[in-house]
């Protein structure tokens, strides 16, 4: 008989008191540049929010949208995927323009993607040009380590280069001339310090119980982690040789993969009498069939 686990990834995120959780614009990417082997999001995804959303709650750490539809579909002019969710942060040197200060999130180049940190206490109050700032920067490899390097101030002035981010941090904004945003243009972020902190520590934990519910998929010798249907984050040890229901394979698929054989559930075949299946060695068999069925070898077959 088959028993359910719970995984322990359920986080209660999106749902926290007294946190300012959203999304962060980071900038415009050409359409090469979006990442690949992410996830594609159609129907829910097709506004900028309705990505950042199915982002957020399909927990990837970024979304990438167009506005250069061919249609009602989920794909873009120019064949590529509307809305693409990632944890793959966008290249610097990638970055394009925006059109302007009024309009900081809309890329120059209609087929260019807009970047979005999916999910995060960064509060963006728009670009500026690089000499608004006489102030000494770091460099790093990635935009993430800026965020992470200004998690205890107020603000973070993020900048864009061609081989590395740029970034100070302060414990105010001052009253810069606002800009389009681009390469080496400043984007600045606001947050609480207490709340950034936080989510630092709530991105840690949900890391760890990821990388628990993959080494949870363990089951039994002889048994296999087969996904409950509706879930995700949920899986039922199964001995797919004799289980009636899902019989050969998981009938809903395998946790954590995308390659397997599919289950066949023997209660439910045309012709089987009532309680008349059983699963055995992986296969479906029958042995009574419904009046205008014969048992054929193991199998009611239409007469």
């Amino acid at each position: 008989m088959a028993f359910s686990i719970l995984l322990l990834v359920a986080l209660a995120a999106h749902s926290t008191a007294a946190q300012d959780y959203g999304s962060a614009f980071i900038g415009c990417v050409p359409a090469a540049d979006q990442p690949s082997g992410a996830v594609n999001q159609g129907e829910s995804g097709q506004t900028s929010d309705g990505c950042q959303f199915y982002c957020s709650i399909n927990n990837k750490a970024y979304s990438f949208w167009t506005s250069s539809y061919s249609g009602a579909g989920k794909y873009s002019t120019q064949g590529a995927p509307a809305c693409v969710c990632s944890d793959t942060e966008p290249s610097t040197g990638a970055i394009t323009s925006t059109i302007s200060a009024d309009e900081d999130t809309v890329c120059v180049t209609a087929t260019d993607y807009q970047v979005f940190k999916a999910y995060t206490t960064e509060q963006f109050q728009g670009c500026t040009s690089p000499n608004a700032y006489l102030h000494s920067t770091t460099g790093y490899t990635s935009y993430e380590q800026c965020l992470s390097a200004c998690a205890s101030s107020a603000y973070t002035f993020v900048k864009p280069l061609e081989t590395s981010w740029q970034c100070f941090c302060g414990s105010s904004m001052g009253s810069p001339a606002l800009t389009e945003c681009g390469l080496n243009k400043y984007l600045i972020y606001y947050h609480d310090p207490i709340a950034q902190a936080s989510q630092l520590t709530r991105r840690k934990l949900r890391e760890r119980l990821n990388e628990s519910s993959r080494q949870a998929a363990d089951c039994p010798a002889g048994l296999t982690a087969c996904l409950v249907e509706g879930y995700t984050d949920s899986y039922e040890c199964i001995d797919t040789n004799a289980e009636i229901e899902s019989c050969g394979g998981c009938i809903n698929g395998v946790f954590g993969s995308t390659n397997a054989t599919a289950g066949t559930d023997c209660t439910a075949l045309a012709g089987v009498a009532l309680g008349a299946a059983t699963c055995t060695a992986g296969r479906c068999e029958s042995f009574a069939c419904e009046s205008g069925f014969s048992l054929v070898d193991g199998a009611c077959v239409a007469v």
